[in-house]
């Protein structure tokens, strides 16, 4: 069924027959440059013909995509212009895809995904196996986003650079975000994909934990890591990740990463967290290692040194108060910290 389907993607002049087709119950296979099976569309129901009146081809689809079922438009005016639209109900999500051709050379377009609160509006150009785009009007809930990036199609290679304003960072952490359950479909850890993204976050929302955020997004050889990425709190410190591999194992998505913590100022980082002044120590590095289990949203820590010295089996197991995630919030981890303060040597 995969090459009947081919003549959507063939050279916009052809056109479908008038006569419609109809197809139902079937399955369209996406398979990689090994031959295997990446990716599985069930059909329902689907139609495909030459509108005689209006001068273009039509293909409609309904059907199901990792279990979520879903709608598609494709609309065809010969050799001129195409508009594809997607809509998924389930998640409240709708793209809208139109391209325009310039010349034989150059084609010109605009992309817009609707989803929940936020809504992607992107401008782009192609030219033979590359796409320069950049954003318009987007925002991510209630935070504006501005993008801009390079896209090698064949093979696959991304440059993106995306800032957002008044983000809430926290929510990068949650971990069912749709963000998660995309990297746990296991489509980014593919051999021929080459991404680098850089992220810059400003967030002036208060009781925030980091106020602006650097986040290095690096995909090579079906690797994904955030190294040299920062987490900023303009009162206290930063947090850098020098080393991470994030993984599927067993179909779990596990994130190990060193992690280190430089205090600039720890009268600030007392005042943060409403530290007794008796308990109050000088330290100015914390560095440790984590392991992070997206899916039970738990987290384990590892070779924990303040200012390079080894910490007690105490301050260890204290710190496994951490360990779930679900339970962890600001008053929660303030106790923890302090109690750990207050072991420090220093």
């Amino acid at each position: 069924l995969g090459d009947n389907f081919k003549v959507l993607y063939k050279n916009s002049k052809d056109k479908f027959s008038e006569k419609k087709i109809k197809i139902s119950k079937s399955n369209i296979f996406f398979k990689n440059n090994l031959n295997e099976i990446i990716s599985i569309i069930k059909i329902s129901n689907a139609s495909l013909f030459f509108d005689e009146k209006n001068l273009f081809n039509l293909f409609n689809l309904k059907g199901e995509i990792f279990n979520i079922p879903f709608k598609l438009k494709y609309q065809n005016i010969l050799d001129s212009e195409k508009k594809i639209e997607i809509k998924v109900p389930d998640l409240k999500l709708q793209v809208i895809n139109e391209i325009l051709k310039i010349d034989k050379d150059l084609n010109s377009g605009t992309n817009s995904i609707s989803i929940l609160s936020s809504s992607l509006n992107t401008k782009y150009n192609i030219n033979d196996q590359t796409i320069i785009f950049r954003s318009d009007s987007s925002r991510v809930l209630n935070s504006k986003i501005d993008y801009s990036g390079r896209l090698e199609i064949n093979p696959f290679d991304l440059d993106l650079k995306i800032n957002l304003d008044n983000y809430k960072i926290s929510n990068l952490f949650i971990s069912n975000s749709i963000v998660n359950e995309f990297i746990k479909s296991g489509v980014l850890f593919n051999e021929n994909i080459s991404i680098n993204t850089l992220i810059n976050i400003k967030s002036k929302i208060r009781n925030e934990i980091f106020h602006d955020a650097n986040i290095k997004l690096n995909i090579l050889n079906g690797k994904i890591n955030f190294d040299n990425s920062e987490f900023i709190n303009n009162d206290i410190g930063l947090l850098n990740i020098i080393n991470s591999d994030l993984f599927l194992d067993n179909e779990k998505l596990i994130l190990s990463a060193n992690l280190s913590i430089d205090i600039r100022n720890i009268d600030k980082l007392f005042s943060f967290l409403n530290t007794n002044k008796r308990s109050r120590k000088d330290f100015k590095n914390i560095k440790f290692n984590i392991i992070y289990d997206f899916l039970s949203n738990q987290i384990i820590f590892k070779n924990i040194k303040v200012d390079n010295n080894e910490m007690s089996e105490q301050f260890k197991n204290i710190v496994e108060g951490f360990i779930d995630n679900n339970s962890n919030n600001l008053t929660k981890s303030r106790r923890i910290l302090n109690e750990l303060i207050g072991l420090y040597e220093g």
